[in-house]
């Protein structure tokens, strides 16, 4: 197959969700019995008040979501806490917003493999980026299961379309950190097998010589030897590319 020194992110990026508009205080009943004037007063004032202290603490740490606060994800108060970049607190509300996005295209035509790759990619770069930043925090063990959800949504799309290197090894690194996150060596050695189907389908790919390696790396019994010979068959292929650069982060001992 033919180089490809400058692929960079393939994945779509979910579109910024607008504000959500916000509905005026019905007032009727306060005008309807004037007695209960002074009460409602009273009532309206704590409600502004403690609508006010919430919203101070929401607007610095999240974007304007369709969705209220009780309905954020589980992840909402560890990232929070555990991780201090507002820009990546936002790409990850976003992520998170476009598996709902994801799941209407599915609705629509669910014999369309890219829904569900547009689903996998979600979930994977929603974990991933946990993955990177916080990965010893209580919001990546929350989290897991997003794994297998990223799994899940490509073994649909595998179905539909069986030729797709790139996408099965994306699985394949879904289902090893899957599997090393609750040491289970089942998800290991499938993430293995799609590994080396991929790697048997196409061999020239920057993304997919990275992935297959990261698989290698994250095997129960890790093979170091393997996963270095195609990081360094990265930068052979393409030593001026984004792909080189990660390649060699990870032969300098870099996080798989």
């Amino acid at each position: 197959m033919s180089e490809q020194p400058d692929e960079l992110d393939y994945r779509p990026l979910p579109p910024r969700r607008g504000n959500a508009p916000i509905k005026p205080i019905d007032v009727e009943r306060a005008v309807r019995w004037r007695w209960l004037n002074g009460w409602l007063v009273l009532v309206v004032t704590t409600a502004l008040v403690l609508a006010g202290t919430g919203g101070l603490i929401w607007i610095n740490t999240r974007p304007p979501a369709e969705r209220t606060p009780q309905e954020m994800p589980l992840f909402a108060s560890a990232i929070l806490s555990e991780i201090s970049d507002p820009n990546v607190r936002d790409q990850l509300l976003a992520l998170d917003a476009s598996t709902s996005q994801a799941q209407s295209v599915i609705n629509q035509n669910p014999r369309d493999p890219n829904g569900w790759i547009m689903l996998g990619h979600a979930h994977y770069d929603f974990i991933q980026m946990i993955y990177e930043h916080a990965p010893n925090g209580q919001a990546y063990v929350q989290n897991l299961s997003r794994w297998i959800q990223a799994s899940d949504a490509y073994s649909q799309a595998l179905a539909l379309d069986n030729f797709q290197p790139l996408i099965r090894s994306d699985r394949a690194v879904a289902l090893a950190r899957y599997g090393i996150g609750f040491g289970n060596p089942f998800y290991s050695e499938q993430a293995l097998a799609e590994a080396e189907t991929a790697l048997a389908q196409d061999d020239q790919t920057l993304l997919v010589l990275l992935n297959v390696g990261r698989v290698y790396a994250l095997l129960p019994e890790p093979r170091m030897d393997d996963a270095k010979r195609l990081w360094r068959k990265v930068i052979e292929l393409s030593p001026n590319s984004i792909q080189a650069q990660l390649a060699q982060s990870l032969l300098d001992g870099a996080k798989p």
